[in-house]
């Protein structure tokens, strides 16, 4: 067994996937501190983004990037301008709660006679003895909403992470929520205002560093969509501009060959592998798909393939060319890793992705109609004569036509 590579802030994870580096670093004190009062973990614990059979080489240098990125994320913790303006945030929060308590708002005491202004702070003062949280700052600041506040003090900011809690409760989803807790991870929390766009502009551009410009684009509309909910619902002037990005550059996904499939699925390889390959050519299954397809799934030949958006988007698909679906028993990511790995062995420009374009190729050339492309593969196709996702829905009078357009189409692989 080769020694594995030691180093600071290095982890070796074993899991049915094998053994995987990760990065690993607990937060400082004073910011650990700040993460479990928003119930966040203290420290960061992430896979690095190398293969499995990486070089030490590859991983230091994934390592001395998370180090980087680390660094910058706590910047938003140790600047004191921030901090000052998180405390006076929370301070103000807190100084409207109580006063909203008590059927008040800022100004109130303005109208008020001496002796009935102190009465209202004595009930104020009660209210702040009794609550432990409560330190001298918020007193003070009672005091002065009580007193010489205007109702423009009643509109208050909203932090990066309130607005994405915001946003999550009203529109729940993983995928978001993964989204913007790497934003936040990577930015720190801040107050939401102008400077918010300095903040996205220079976090796009970092993202573009590792990842596509269609992606980086998809998650900053979703940080840019968030941040918006939070300043209509609060009725902020703030504006988040769209970053300005790239031109992605586009680029053509291959069609494999009939000698490239052929030598393919001539490779040696897992049942559970050639079953992915398959579903993934004749039904354009992506691999999050793959993973949520079930055992009992493969009725006959009708296999489920499930969608993600919608409901609409669960549908039934014709697969003559498997007995049975195998349970997987690995992570997406082997997964991925391993569908890539065979591809590339006869095609090293292919992905998995590619076949999807492969499966568009060999029906069009098979002369399948637009509307039985779509209900295989999922497409969007808006003719009088069908509606996303409905004609692969579980209808046998409409999927029996579908066995023969696949037997048209793959035979001469698969038989």
């Amino acid at each position: 067994m080769a020694t594995r590579l030691k180093a600071k802030y290095l982890l070796w994870v074993t899991s049915k996937q094998g053994t995987a580096p990760y990065f690993q670093r607990v937060y400082p004190k004073h910011v650990a501190a700040i993460m479990r009062e928003t119930g966040r973990d203290i420290k960061v614990t992430k896979r690095l983004p190398v293969h499995m059979d990486a070089s030490d080489v590859e991983i230091i240098q994934a390592l001395d990037k998370c180090n980087r990125d680390f660094e910058q994320s706590i910047k938003a913790y140790v600047d004191p301008n921030n901090r000052k303006a998180l405390h006076e945030h929370e301070v103000l929060k807190t100084a409207i709660a109580l006063l909203q308590m008590h059927g008040l708002k800022p100004g109130d005491g303005s109208y008020e006679n001496a002796a009935a202004l102190a009465d209202l702070e004595d009930k104020l003062r009660e209210s702040m003895n009794g609550d432990q949280m409560i330190d001298g700052d918020v007193g003070l600041k009672v005091q002065e909403l009580l007193v010489d506040g205007t109702e423009d003090d009643s509109i208050v900011d909203v932090t990066l992470s309130e607005a994405f809690t915001m946003y999550i409760q009203a529109k729940p989803n993983p995928k978001y929520e993964r989204v913007l807790n790497r934003f936040l991870d990577d930015v720190g929390n801040r107050m939401v205002n102008q400077s918010m766009n300095r903040h996205l502009h220079d976090w796009v551009h970092k993202q573009l560093e590792t990842r596509g410009v269609k992606t980086v684009e998809k998650d900053a509309a979703l940080v840019r969509a968030a941040m918006n909910y939070a300043i209509k619902a609060n009725g902020l002037a703030v504006v988040i501009h769209k970053p300005a990005m790239p031109k992605a550059d586009v680029k053509s996904r291959p069609v494999l060959s009939r000698d490239e499939l052929k030598k393919l699925f001539a490779l040696d390889m897992e049942p559970w592998e050639r079953q992915c390959l398959v579903a993934s050519l004749t039904m354009g299954a992506i691999n999050s798909e793959l993973m949520k397809m079930k055992t009992d799934d493969l009725n006959g030949n009708l296999l489920l393939k499930c969608g993600e958006k919608t409901e609409q988007r669960y549908r039934h698909v014709p697969v003559p060319f498997l007995d049975r679906w195998r349970e997987i028993r690995v992570g997406e990511t082997r997964v991925r890793d391993r569908l890539t790995a065979l591809i590339k062995q006869v095609n090293p420009d292919a992905s998995p992705y590619s076949l999807r374009h492969s499966a568009e190729h060999y029906m069009t050339i098979s002369k399948v109609s637009e509307t039985d492309r779509a209900a295989i593969m999922g497409w969007a196709n808006k003719g009088r004569f069908h509606q996303y996702g409905e004609a692969g829905k579980h209808n046998d009078e409409r999927l029996t036509p579908l066995v023969e357009v696949m037997h048209e189409t793959w035979d001469w692989l698969f038989r």
